[in-house]
């Protein structure tokens, strides 16, 4: 809260007497959303950032539910969604819900890339309450809002994460947020200070074996594959090895590793080491293979697989093979579906998996194809 409240100032320095100024020279509050009261998180930020500014703190929440259930410790007004709502108006309302339910359905496809269960339908609520909050009261404010992140690193499924759709509609502009980092300017994935942050990108040690066009986009296409694999499997042992220690997938193929620093007073600690890791991943990755099954439009494929048809097929069936055999199919941006895991998985143990893919390849595009 502490580093929180210096950029805020920070930010106010340098907007005071700009063009960008308008409506921010009034009284301040803190705009709070029904958090639960916590000693840590979002909840105990915000009480401690009013106490640090010495303002009060505005209460929106959805309902009087919702209200109840709040902290509601240096509170002094408080305001319903439905009120925000018909001060933004109903075209202004709509828009951010239909760019909300646009980016519902990408990140759902996304966690559908991973493996993982759509997002829940309380995401999509907050995000509403989120966006119409941040709109309404800047423009009742006249402009004078200020949005501060608690984190430089927001993660991609998380209701903070829909602050793009305000920006995207000109609800809010770039000038009226804070970004978040640390003392040494440089923006950290962690609220904790002295982080090294390791980038490793996959492709780079495949590309010295690509000479021909071709040749590279098939080591692009096994980069993704390998990257997709070690998400589900190898990172989540090594958070449970070591929990000073976060691992992050960076567009396609870049591994962002972000290590907790430890005093020592000997050499530097391995974990800090970028040759640990890539000697630990290439170690890791000689016992994996990336299989291309082939151009099968494969947002589309994914689209089209139901959650269990009345074979009891379907991508319900499909992650409990994968779990199983500790593979990974991978449906890519540009039409390709990959096959990754061990070798003798892939030759052996993924005759149903194949099959699977196969039947619903041939009842999207009306074409056989054979693995």
């Amino acid at each position: 809260s502490h580093r929180l409240v210096q950029l805020l100032n920070k930010h106010w320095a340098e907007s005071h007497n700009s063009k960008n100024d308008e409506g921010k020279r009034g009284k301040k509050v803190v705009i709070t959303q029904g958090d639960p009261a916590s000693d840590k998180g979002i909840a105990a930020i915000t009480k401690l950032v009013a106490e640090k500014l010495g303002v009060h703190r505005f209460l929106v929440a959805f309902d009087d539910y919702h209200a109840k259930n709040a902290d509601h410790s240096g509170v002094t007004h408080e305001i319903r969604y439905e009120q925000l709502c018909a001060s933004l108006g109903e075209e202004a309302v709509s828009c951010a819900v239909s760019k909300i339910d646009d980016l519902v359905r990408e990140k759902n496809c996304e966690r559908a890339k991973l493996g993982e269960v759509e997002l829940k339908d309380y995401v999509r609520c907050y995000a509403m309450l989120q966006e119409v909050t941040k709109a309404a009261l800047r423009q009742i404010c006249r402009g004078g809002i200020t949005i501060a992140h608690t984190t430089s690193t927001i993660d991609p499924f998380s209701v903070t994460s829909f602050y793009e759709v305000d920006l995207s509609l000109d609800y809010i502009h770039k000038e009226d947020m804070v970004q978040y980092y640390d003392d040494d300017q440089t923006a950290l994935p962690t609220t904790d200070k002295h982080c090294t942050v390791l980038k490793i990108d996959l492709l780079q040690s495949l590309l010295p074996m690509a000479t021909t066009v071709p040749a590279k986009k098939s080591v692009e296409i096994t980069a993704e594959g390998q990257a997709q694999w070690l998400q589900a499997y190898w990172f989540p042992p090594q958070i449970r090895k070591n929990s000073d220690i976060t691992f992050k997938l960076q567009g396609k193929s870049n591994i962002q590793i972000t290590c907790k620093n430890t005093p020592r007073e000997d050499n530097m600690p391995k974990q800090l080491s970028e040759e640990h890791w890539i000697s630990q991943i290439n170690a890791v990755l000689k016992k994996i293979e990336v299989q291309d099954l082939g151009n099968l439009d494969a947002p589309s494929l994914l689209d089209s697989i139901p959650d269990q048809d009345s074979d009891g097929r379907g991508i319900i069936n499909l992650r409990e093979m994968e779990k199983q055999l500790s593979i990974k199919v991978v449906f890519c941006d540009n039409g390709h579906v990959l096959l990754v895991g061990q070798k003798t998985k892939l030759q052996k143990k993924c005759f149903v998996v194949r099959n699977m893919l196969s039947h619903y390849y041939w009842r999207l595009s009306g074409k056989d194809v054979k693995f």
